[in-house]
């Protein structure tokens, strides 16, 4: 047989379960949020890492070119 709860304790109880859940989402976006931003990290890295390897071969060539002058 289903025991009866009054109108508040139902809405206690809907209002926690929603906390919970609410919790849960704030956590996975936390994480989330912490992922993307080492992905973040890792893609500056690369970046700068590209940018001093095309200013190393630009240099090289006009250092090339020099040579091929002199």
């Amino acid at each position: 047989m289903r025991s009866f709860k009054s109108l508040k304790e139902r809405q206690r109880e809907r209002r926690k379960e929603r906390k919970e859940k609410e919790g849960e989402k704030k956590e996975q976006m936390k994480e989330k949020d912490r992922k993307k931003g080492e992905r973040n990290k890792e893609g500056i890295k690369k970046k700068k890492e590209r940018r001093n390897n095309e200013t190393e071969r630009r240099k090289e060539k006009k250092e090339g070119r020099k040579e091929d002058y002199e």
